[in-house]
């Protein structure tokens, strides 16, 4: 099974340079080394999704269900405002603690 990482999470604590254009190393490259006083760092890259391509499913799982679940509670909220009105049109009184 494969695991998605975005590109910055990888480099995070290496020597890779800031001012890189990440796309055109992404589409250029599958190995890269560097080296510092005291490691190499060596990047190999099986897949790769660049900006502007679609994620794998897995990689946008939580995304979806915030999403969902947002959209859940705001259904709930509505659905709760409409009770409130269509009762308080009807002479329900309502106390607020």
């Amino acid at each position: 099974d494969s695991i998605w990482v975005k590109f910055d999470d990888i480099v995070i604590g290496t020597p890779f340079p800031n001012n890189i254009d990440k796309n055109n190393f992404l589409k250029t490259r599958t190995f890269y080394q560097m080296r510092d006083d005291e490691y190499v760092y060596l990047i190999k890259i099986l897949d790769k999704k660049l900006k502007g391509d679609f994620s794998p499913l897995d990689f946008e799982t939580d995304v979806i269900n915030t999403i969902i679940l947002n959209k859940r509670k705001q259904d709930l909220f509505d659905k709760l405002r409409d009770s409130i009105f269509i009762n308080s049109t009807k002479g329900v009184d309502y106390e607020i603690f």
